[in-house]
């Protein structure tokens, strides 16, 4: 049955979330002065990056199959299974962009 996402789960709306979950971990690198913290902004990072792929996967999953919308599906899974992979101190790198 093919219906419309949610205002809350749309790819934009997740991406918005992610958005502010990034900033609060650039702030939390700037600042290391709580490792709680740094490891609560890196969790919800992980989290909102997961949120944007699954929302990306349900918009896709309404359309009809294409070989090109299977490709897009593995796309986002492959992002899937790299973002649960990475370490606390991969993402933190991807982040940190202060020139020490």
């Amino acid at each position: 049955m093919a219906g419309t996402l949610g205002a809350s789960l749309s790819p934009a709306k997740q991406l918005g979330t992610l958005a502010k979950y990034e900033k609060r971990l650039r702030a939390a690198i700037a600042r290391p002065d709580s490792d709680a913290k740094m490891t609560s902004a890196i969790a919800r990072v992980r989290q909102a990056q997961l949120s944007v792929l699954k929302a990306r996967r349900d918009l896709i999953r309404q359309r009809t199959a294409t070989t090109a919308l299977i490709k897009q599906l593995k796309r986002i899974e492959a992002d899937e299974t790299k973002w649960l992979a990475l370490s606390d101190n991969e993402i933190v790198g991807r982040y940190n962009f202060s020139r020490t």
